[in-house]
């Protein structure tokens, strides 16, 4: 009987656990996850956080009876502290557990925000957002706040929902961000997301790198610098830390795994690792592109599962490859959308094509005014990679990241049959006039 051991029960090790159990009733799967929490919509957590989700219970993808169930023993609060590669054993605590095929699915911790005293990084109203007890401590922290001034470091996705859950909660929110533009978008997008949350009353500071965070004073004083070195200093009552990710790789270094330039864990597309026998998923690993080109990073949930997925078919003795990662996001913002496709060393080197569409004023909310930047490859003209915003971006972002897939160039685009309904989409569609306006830019080019 194969003995599988999976590390972490996050979104790749749930996936790797229940996907090893179809491809092999009869082996033995175990999943140790050093928290108390597992299978958690570590995604749904604003939501909650906003009153939207009403019950933590329903952040929950699976419970423990389930995956009993299933046959998949789920081992909480025990953290696996080394791995033998040699004698292909993992160590808990005082125990020695041994494993056939080892699954790690690599999680990761928020990057540290400069705070004065170190030890006040667990201040009561020092907040981060990566698990279910972190999203129950903020709304409780919510209740107990006589005013509600809250400061947000990180304009990243997952800054923005914290921003608008807690602009849902009747609180005053400002977002310090050191980029110049929120989501990595560009000044075509970002300036209709700019535009959307002053207008709900959030405020936000651009190239504001945070140099001070002190947390025991009457209130949390905010210290900060712009882009011409002028220095500020503000009260809030809470200060909510989103200010992006670190991998997780410690665990996998020490067992002898290669790291690549991000500093990821370099798998193969079957999830492999430079160790034999053991597969990684997760934030940590660093992908190989399909497509050629550089390695790929990418900290998404999806990504996770969907390698997640085929490392533990490939532990329990499947063959099985990951297709490409374009690194499809989506965010709902208020009444719209923002999304994104693609990774940013590509649209670095690419061409971009600007297009807007819809009516501010269409009496059908899905036929509201919205935005689209292509990047294209300068000689083909295929696309790889696009931002939009407005009601339909998640949408389209999924058939952007279908058009790469195969290759398809704006010319192509102009060639497929788009549904039409005045309630939900225009005669001419999205891509449709991006690549007539491609045409046209063209044409003035060559004259």
């Amino acid at each position: 009987m194969r003995k599988i051991v999976v590390i972490g029960a996050g979104a790749a090790g749930m996936a790797a656990a229940t996907r090893a159990r179809r491809t092999d009733p009869r082996a033995s799967i175990t999943v140790f996850e050093a928290t108390s929490e597992f299978a958690r919509g570590t995604c749904s957590l604003a939501y909650y956080v906003s009153g939207e989700i009403p019950s933590a219970e329903a952040l929950l993808a699976v419970n423990r009876q389930e995956l009993k169930e299933r046959g998949i023993d789920l081992q909480l609060d025990t953290p696996v502290t080394a791995i033998d590669p040699v004698q292909r054993t993992v160590k808990i605590s005082r125990q020695t557990i041994p494993y056939d095929r080892l699954v790690v699915g690599l999680g990761s911790r928020s990057r540290r925000i400069p705070v004065v005293n170190f030890a006040n990084q667990e201040h009561p109203r020092l907040w981060s957002l990566k698990t279910v007890k972190d999203a129950c401590h903020i709304k409780n922290q919510l209740e107990l706040l006589k005013t509600r001034r809250i400061a947000i470091v990180g304009g990243g996705y997952v800054g923005l929902e914290v921003a608008e859950a807690l602009n849902r909660q009747g609180c005053e929110v400002t977002i310090f961000h050191r980029q110049p533009t929120l989501m990595r978008l560009r000044p075509f997008c970002h300036a209709s997301i700019v535009s959307l949350l002053k207008s709900r009353g959030v405020r936000v500071e651009l190239e504001a790198e945070v140099s001070l965070v002190d947390p025991d004073s009457r209130d949390h004083t905010l210290s900060w610098k712009n882009s011409r070195d002028k220095r500020y200093s503000e009260g809030f009552d809470a200060v909510a830390a989103c200010p992006g990710i670190v991998p997780q790789t410690e665990l996998l270094v020490q067992a002898g795994a290669r790291l690549g330039p991000s500093g990821g864990v370099q798998v193969s597309l079957r999830g492999e690792t430079s160790v034999d026998n053991i597969y990684a998923a997760g934030d940590g690993v660093e992908l190989p592109n399909p497509k050629g080109g550089g390695s790929r990073t990418v900290a998404l949930a999806t990504a996770a599962a969907r390698l997640g997925r085929v490392c533990g078919e490939n532990a329990a003795g499947g063959s099985r490859q990951l297709g490409t990662l374009h690194a499809c996001l989506a965010l709902r913002l208020f009444d719209t959308q923002v999304a994104t496709v693609g990774h940013p060393g590509d649209w670095e080197q690419s061409e971009s094509l600007e297009v807007a569409f819809g009516n501010s004023d269409a009496p059908f909310h899905a036929r509201r005014e919205g935005r689209c930047l292509f990047f294209l490859e300068p000689r083909s003209r295929r696309l790889v990679g696009a931002q939009f915003v407005g009601p339909q971006a998640s949408n389209l972002a999924d058939l952007a990241s279908l058009a790469m897939e195969k290759n398809m160039t704006l010319d192509d685009l102009q060639d497929l049959d788009y549904s039409y309904t005045p309630p939900l989409s225009a005669l001419w569609h999205p891509f449709y006039l991006a690549s007539r306006q491609a045409e046209r830019d063209l044409r003035h080019a060559k004259n």
